[in-house]
């Protein structure tokens, strides 16, 4: 399930770290919603099947802070599971029918508009993806600081591993090992997330593999940190 919110803006500034506000969004939204569905879903920490990205109407950005050209902005979000999509849904229109202000840095907004988009279908054992927002490559080392991998042949295994080791009780390993991503056209990037910068990739690159799993992708994000924002794809082909 895919949604499309249109937001409103007090103003025409944002900060560049705007993912963790976008976050506290989410979970504001729920609580309005039922407070019991807000803690299971973040209750505790954990990778949940689902993704966003934002558009914003750039107009230039200096140091921490992003120029709109225009107090609006889109949130895109997906889920897995329809039974998620519905929940977080049901929390926005409560939340636009009370008019409710969320925070954005110094930044606050409202929803104007909540938009279900179609979702296209995957037919072969090969898609052809785009980023929404960027992948997050995380190598977890034991006694040190997590290292983030571009999406070059490094990265390509690194990613490999986790993906293997995530979704192991979801598909058959056989079937997740054969998984092949090829890059396309690719850059490399650098966030800021929580005061942490790290490398991303954005860009366009394919995946052949288990029909099943290529639609997992799509509707749940791509890499790590999925639920904070990161590894959102739109499907070119």
């Amino acid at each position: 399930m895919r949604l499309k919110i249109e937001c409103i803006l007090e103003n025409y500034i944002v900060d560049t770290s705007y993912n963790r506000k976008i976050l506290s969004f989410l979970k504001k939204s729920l609580e309005l919603y039922d407070k019991d569905i807000k803690d299971n879903y973040y209750g505790e920490p954990c990778e949940k099947d689902m993704s966003f990205s934002c558009f914003f109407p750039l107009q230039k950005i200096e140091s921490d802070k992003i120029y709109l050209k225009e107090s609006t902005f889109k949130i895109f979000i997906t889920f897995n599971s329809i039974v998620d999509g519905i929940h977080f849904y049901n929390s926005f229109v409560l939340a636009k029918n009370k008019r409710t202000k969320f925070m954005l840095g110094d930044n606050s907004f409202s929803i104007k508009n909540i938009t279900k988009i179609n979702e296209k279908p995957i037919l072969e054992d090969i898609a052809i993806f785009k980023t929404l927002s960027p992948i997050v490559i995380r190598e977890k080392r034991e006694n040190e600081k997590d290292w983030y991998h571009f999406l070059d042949e490094k990265g390509i295994k690194i990613l490999k591993k986790n993906i293997c080791y995530s979704l192991r009780e979801k598909f058959l390993l056989e079937k997740l090992e054969k998984l092949e991503i090829i890059p396309i056209d690719i850059k490399k990037t650098v966030v800021n997330f929580y005061d942490i910068k790290f490398t991303v990739t954005k860009g366009t690159f394919a995946i052949k593999g288990n029909r099943k799993i290529l639609e997992y992708f799509y509707k749940s994000g791509f890499g790590s940190r999925r639920s904070s924002g990161f590894g959102m794809l739109e499907l070119i082909k």
